[in-house]
């Protein structure tokens, strides 16, 4: 099954925060994306590696170049959510890793959203997801 079709079985999707932001995201009615440089998670921030064609690792490129494509990744920025994972039987906000990382060293909170709702009410935003 392809991402995008897993995606549409996805009923909820999750959210780690602290528990100021949760209040923030609330009362606002909105999700804020992250810079990547911000990311706090090693797949996330600072191992961004630039490949050719054949997967090999860009590491003979001019200096310039790899500064210009390193600017140009950071200019995106994301946001992480789980989801229920059916075959471990686990639910998205049963992953310990993420109450450490993401939600104030469990001190934090899980949002749950309807990942119906979440797309329509971003579309535009999560691009590859919306109808």
């Amino acid at each position: 099954m392809s991402i995008r079709e897993t995606f549409k079985q996805t009923e909820k999707l999750y959210h780690f925060t602290t528990f100021d932001t949760a209040l923030k995201i609330i009362e606002s009615n909105r999700l804020r994306f992250g810079r990547l440089s911000n990311m706090n998670d090693i797949h996330e921030a600072d191992k961004i590696m630039f490949i050719d064609a054949n997967g090999q690792a860009i590491n003979k490129f001019p200096s310039e170049v790899l500064d210009a494509l390193h600017d140009e990744v950071y200019k995106y920025r994301q946001i992480s959510l789980t989801a229920d994972d059916r075959a471990d039987d686990k639910e998205g906000f049963d992953l310990h890793q993420m109450w450490g990382l993401y939600a104030d060293k469990g001190e934090g909170v899980c949002l749950v959203f309807d990942r119906k709702e979440l797309v329509k009410n971003s579309c535009g935003i999560v691009l590859g997801f919306c109808k």
